[in-house]
């Protein structure tokens, strides 16, 4: 039955799939080419019948598509055999034992037929198991025997292996969601304060007994509830080891949606935090409850300082492979790192779950009967039958590793939460351990215990992981399915008004907390205390809204709410922040002049952000508007702002007049092209030369002085895609790089030509997922038909002025598409094609929103996504697996590309990305379901919001490497893609104030360069406060190298040179002497050298490097 249409099966051949996934084997002279080719002739009409199905139009006549299949034979010997074309991006020297992408690639629609609830143990298992524990059981007899009649017994067994002992860890932990079916708040005072008053109370009145804790959220709330002889108590708790910090973020993160700024943020809060408060370091991670996992975590938490990492919910197919294969434990490493140093020791949980029923051991059955959470004392007469039951399942975990060393955590949900919990799971569990460990024929060491303890325990018996000979993972675990056919993809898009929300408050914070320290190295007066207190506010709120049940858009809606709520007032306190610093910097003079205000705000917590209308005609003096760059590189930026006319003059702070286009206004808040009354957009161009500040003066003019002051009037023209009033012939526009052609009756692009003349086939189609027998929910993306969106009564705009142009396809009552294109003569604004939907879905019916973009790109079924926005993971199309398991996430960009060119989508939050086929592509924008999806949240998804989606779309025809195609080798973007993406997630910040009379002209030398620009692979990820304490001077920062393919040149012609490092004065430009600076952990924790002044900062391609200074 899941071969049906319902699923999105593919149905074309399995040799489809072998043949254009591995273009070597185009080549190898395995198949006669006749056969070969009749079978691609197959495949081909197999495509589309598959194409009629979907409701695709075709996309080329069945001669080309025919001839196609001898061009990709002919294209593969070239791939294969251009290897001289390019510098290849080097790779780690350590092939993989597994590579997960080629794991999931690998799975069968026939292999999904099973509920991974069932665990990793079948009978085969079985089998193996008993085999091995009789063998045991007569060592164990022999030497028992030969101890105990042997007058030389001992003396013979001296350097005879024994039977190893079982070392068990029971392990207490609970899982304290920050907000799901509750709010933080509520579950606060419901179930955590409990459990905290409880861990406090019974660890003091228990020494044996021990427990983990992952989230600081929730210990911050209830610490400062605390009294100081409380906090005393609990300090001697975690010195003695009775108590272990493990992860230490303010959360546990999502790994798909999350970008790595705000995932490193979040745990630099909270590992700051326990540095404070208990001078203690988290040195392992316990993630157990991401839906999926992020090859870029490993690399995060080995330079966080973290000795080993803990994952739990992975494909339940893949957890059986790895597991039967005694690989539950593994070096993940970064496919990238030619030195290997960044490889992360990782421990992937056995089971399905982390409650008891499944961690005891392989049986959930037998391991449901020793949960205890609501009480019940065993007997001591009656101890001996669940205590040989658990040593049972003991010893089965055992089986699948390669030493004797047991973790058994023991918690799950807000658990450990009541006194009878308490008692009887620590009655029952002493009674059974006693038992055991007192009878020698058991062979067995019980203890409550820490990961620390049974870390200690792993690498005594093995070896520490550099020296344990690990199998070797390389990829990703995504997506993930915990049965069946039901992969959880469909929360990389579930919320996407709150993802954006999120990124918002990202780049704001960011910009804010550089601000504040260009301030104090500047040394302003200002007060710093109610500034670092609303930085912090903030940080807490984007920290809480990376947890994996809020960005991921799976908690109940009052929940949704809560987040989105608080990530808007941390939004608001940080506009605050900027105007105030932006103000201080301009006129530091005048602190108490009227600040500076924010253009593009947010005017509640649920609209879409808004221009504020700038009234130049009610000021004589001008306007004042202030553009910022947070980046530490030359940029190239537009600014929109909204204006009471549309005739102004615009000078830049030397006095020259500034070219500038008016047009008119959409309303950012509404979705349906309605026109903003009463104001005129008007655009210009910046240009920096790094992080900085340029100051422009605006004034109202008349029509004739604005003429004279270089403005460029917009022509528009609309037309009803019904009757005589429709386009033709097809809509054009063009800028010096791009000619794109657009469909007259649907407004939507078919072609770009590039600047050498080159037609490229790209065109874009709004298709929707629904239909009634759709099962998708917030978790699940389940999909049943797909169709058009356009195919509702729609009309198009058509804009063209000199500085930019732009086509606007209006669907009334669910979206408005337009698609920009700039004429900027930059490096940058006219190497990309700018898409932004504005839609609401919430009068529809089980709706699932995707952008797609079908290209003439050979990709061989192979695309990629970025993940976290730090590195870049190939995915490969499976034609054997359903619609649903071809799904990634992608937060910040995606391409398909082949040795002629690569065409990438930048993003501007996180999106489900996926491919149905070959030189095809989609972005998922929205979703709006009617039905739960049955994981826990028993809502709908039906959120009502008008949300934004941003794509720039780029072409590349060189600049990287096109033959760097294979799974053994990493592929990174281009340096002028790279710079398209750090522009579109860091957009420039533009300010506005009234001019007064008296008004100083701000040091605009000084201010548009306030730092030295990085090299053009740098980045500049972090400059912020380590702590919000007034009274800390210690800041943080840290260089991101972007991983980069330079194959073809930069693509840019001012980047500075790279071969050299940074010296940290001449890059913060400060004049006076730092003295001095330690390099450290990503968290700031751990010094791992001191540095003069005058030593330069130096990072290896693809890594991340922390550094703290005294201000």
């Amino acid at each position: 039955m899941f071969a049906s249409v319902a699923y999105m099966h593919f149905n074309a051949m399995h040799s489809y799939n072998k043949i254009y996934a591995d273009p070597q084997r185009l080549n190898d002279g395995s198949e006669p080419s006749l056969r070969k080719l009749r079978k691609d002739i197959a495949v081909n009409q197999a495509r589309s019948a598959r194409a009629k199905v979907r409701g695709d139009e075709p996309f080329a006549d069945d001669k080309e598509n025919w001839n196609s299949v001898f061009d990709l034979v002919k294209y593969g010997k070239k791939l294969v055999s251009d290897k001289d074309h390019c510098n290849v991006p080097k790779s780690n020297p350590n092939k993989a034992t597994f590579d997960v992408s080629e794991m999931v690639y690998s799975l069968k629609n026939e292999d999904l037929t099973w509920d991974g609830d069932a665990g990793v143990w079948d009978p085969e298992v079985e089998k193996q198991f008993q085999a091995v524990s009789f063998r045991s059981c007569l060592i164990l007899l022999f030497y028992c025997n030969l101890l105990l009649f042997s007058p030389q017994g001992q003396k013979e067994t001296n350097g005879t292996k024994a039977a190893k002992k079982l070392k068990v860890f029971l392990v207490p932990f609970s899982h304290a969601d920050p907000g799901w079916l509750m709010t933080v708040d509520q579950y606060l005072q419901t179930y955590t304060k409990n459990t905290l008053d409880l861990v406090l109370e019974r660890l003091q009145k228990w020494p044996e007994m021990k427990f983990i804790w992952a989230e600081i959220s929730f210990f911050e709330l209830w610490w400062t509830q605390l009294d100081e002889e409380s906090r005393k108590k609990m300090k001697t708790l975690v010195q003695k080891g009775q108590v272990e910090f493990v992860n230490g973020g303010y959360v546990m993160p999502d790994e798909a949606s999350a970008h790595t700024y705000a995932i490193l943020h979040q745990y630099v809060y909270g590992h700051q935090w326990l540095l404070q408060n208990f001078n203690v370091t988290p040195r392992h991670g316990f993630s157990i409850d991401p839906f999926g996992y992020s090859s870029t975590m490993p690399y995060i938490l080995k330079n966080l300082g973290f000795q080993t990492m803990f994952i739990q919910r992975i494909h339940y197919i893949l957890r059986k492979q790895l597991v039967l294969a005694k690989a539950a434990q593994f070096r993940w490493q970064q496919s990238w790192d030619t030195s290997d140093s960044d490889s992360m020791f990782c421990y992937v949980s056995h089971t399905h779950l982390y409650d008891v029923k499944h961690t005891c051991g392989m049986d959930p059955s037998v391991c449901i009967q020793f949960d205890y959470q609501y009480g019940g004392i065993i007997q001591n007469t009656s101890v001996h039958v669940p205590a040989m039951m658990l040593l049972e399942q003991f010893r089965k975990v055992a089986h699948v590793f390669p030493h004797s060393a047991v973790l058994f955590p023991m918690g799950m949900d807000f658990r450990w939460s009541s006194t009878a919990e308490w008692d009887s799971k620590h009655g029952n569990f002493k009674l059974m351990l006693d038992y055991l460990n007192s009878k020698p024929e058991n062979n067995v060491e019980i203890q409550f215990g820490t990961f620390d303890d049974y870390y200690k325990e792993v690498f005594e018996q093995m070896g520490t992981p550099d020296k344990w000979k690990l199998p070797r993972v390389t990829g990703d675990f995504f997506p993930y399915a915990d049965r069946t056919v039901e992969y959880w993809t469909g929360y990389f898009t579930s919320h996407p008004f709150q993802k954006q929300l999120s990124r918002d408050l990202e780049h704001h914070l960011r910009l804010a907390e550089i601000l504040y320290v260009l301030v104090g190295l500047r040394q302003y007066e200002i007060d710093n205390a109610p500034l670092l207190k609303t930085l912090e506010e903030a940080t807490k709120s984007l920290g809480l809204f990376q947890h994996h049940d809020a960005i991921t858009g799976t908690s109940k809606q009052a929940v949704s709410d809560d987040y989105e709520a608080r990530l808007y007032k941390g939004l608001t306190g940080v506009y605050d922040v900027l105007q105030y610093l932006t103000t201080v910097l301009s006129w530091p003079q005048n602190t108490d002049r009227e600040t500076f205000v924010v253009n593009l705000q947010r005017s509640t917590s649920r609209m879409l952000p808004k221009s504020k209308l700038i009234k130049v005609t009610q000021h004589k003096q001008g306007v004042q508007v202030v553009v910022i760059n947070g980046l530490a590189s030359v940029r190239d930026a537009f600014v929109e702002i909204i204006v009471d006319t549309e005739h102004v003059v615009i000078q830049d702070a030397s006095g020259q007049t500034v070219p500038y286009q008016t047009s008119i206004a959409s309303d950012a808040e509404h979705f349906q092209g309605e026109l903003l009354q009463g104001g005129s957009r008007v655009t210009f161009f910046v240009k920096f030369k790094s992080l900085g500040m340029l100051f422009f003066k605006i004034r109202a003019v008349d029509a004739a002085e604005a003429k004279a002051g270089k403005q460029h009037l917009t022509k528009v023209t609309e037309k009803s895609h019904l009757g005589s009033l429709k386009y033709d012939e097809p809509i054009i526009l063009q800028n010096e790089q791009y000619t794109v052609t657009f469909s007259p009756s649907t407004g939507l692009m078919e072609s770009v030509r590039d600047a050498d003349g080159n037609l490229h086939p790209i065109r874009l189609e709004l298709k929707r997922y629904s239909g009634g027998g759709s099962r998708s929910g917030a978790y699940l993306f389940w999909p049943d038909v797909i169709s058009d969106i356009v195919k509702y009564p729609h009309y198009i705009r058509v804009l063209k002025g000199q500085l930019f142009c732009e086509i606007h396809v209006i669907v009334p009552g669910l979206m408005r598409h337009v698609v920009r294109l700039f004429n900027s003569s930059s490096s940058t604004l006219d190497q990309f094609i700018q898409i932004e939907n504005t839609h609401d879905f919430s009068s529809e019916t089980n709706i699932e929103a995707v952008m797609r973009f079908t290209t003439d790109i050979r990709n061989n079924m192979t695309f990629f996504t970025d993940s976290n926005g730090f590195q870049v993971v190939r995915r490969k199309v499976s034609h054997d697996l359903p619609m649903q398991a071809n799904y990634f996430p992608a937060s910040t960009m995606a391409f398909l590309q082949d040795g002629e060119k690569r065409m990438t989508m930048h993003l501007a939050r996180g999106h489900g990305v996926g491919s149905q086929d070959l030189g095809q592509i989609e972005v998922m924008m929205d979703r709006y379901l009617n039905q739960d999806d049955a994981r826990g949240v028993e809502e709908p998804l039906r959120e009502v919001r008008v949300t934004k989606t941003i794509v720039r779309l780029q072409l590349e025809t060189k600049g990287y490497c096109g033959t760097c195609i294979s799974a053994e080798r990493p592929v990174h973007p281009s340096r002028l893609a790279n710079r398209i993406n750090l522009e579109l997630n860091s957009p420039a910040m533009v300010l506005s104030t009234p001019l007064l009379a008296n008004d100083s002209k701000p040091a605009q030398k000084q201010l548009s360069s306030s730092m030295e620009p990085l090299p053009c692979d740098w980045t500049l990820l972090m400059l912020k406060p380590v702590r919000y304490a007034n009274a800390s001077r210690d800041v943080g920062v840290m260089f991101h190298r972007v991983g980069t393919d330079c194959s073809g040149g930069s693509g840019l012609d001012d980047c500075r040179d790279a071969s050299s490092g940074v010296k940290l004065a001449d890059f913060l430009m400060v004049k006076r002497g730092l003295g001095s600076y330690n390099v450290t952990t990503i968290n700031f924790v751990d010094v791992l050298s001191k540095e003069t002044a005058d030593t330069e900062i130096t990072v290896e391609s693809s890594k991340i490097k922390g550094l703290v200074f005294r201000a």
